[in-house]
């Protein structure tokens, strides 16, 4: 809490009512300050709360149907995010870091077009 501002912190809770669209440059994300194990529901997201620190949590509701629940690993938290900043495609960034066994009965969610898909559609109107 010393080494950053307040306000360029953002902690990852899967409990989070904020859903991120996009990491944003300066932001520091907090991805696992706390194991919780899921023993304990809105731990991380209380302690959050309680220090004054925004919470979000990663969108995969708005691109994933999972038939179990939406939390990860901090490993996998990790990746997904690296994923999208090489791709700014969270779908993809899901699909290609969440483990097989809970994909197996996912349903993708038709969303919409990302940052790449809409650049390249005013490229094709512009032409």
């Amino acid at each position: 809490m010393e080494l950053y501002d307040k306000d360029s912190l953002v902690y990852l809770s899967a409990d989070s009512d904020n859903v991120i669209e996009r990491l944003e440059e300066g932001k520091n994300y907090i991805i696992g300050g706390i194991v919780d194990k899921n023993r304990y529901k809105n731990l991380c997201q209380d302690k959050a709360v309680k220090q004054g620190i925004q919470t979000a949590r990663l969108p995969i509701g708005n691109y994933l149907q999972m038939a179990s629940r939406k939390v990860l690993t901090v490993n996998q938290v990790c990746e997904i995010m690296l994923k999208w900043l090489e791709l700014h495609d969270w779908q993809q960034a899901f699909m290609d870091t969440i483990p097989g066994r809970k994909l197996k009965d996912v349903k993708l969610i038709e969303g919409e077009p990302t940052q790449e898909e809409e650049g390249e559609s005013s490229q094709e109107e512009a032409a």
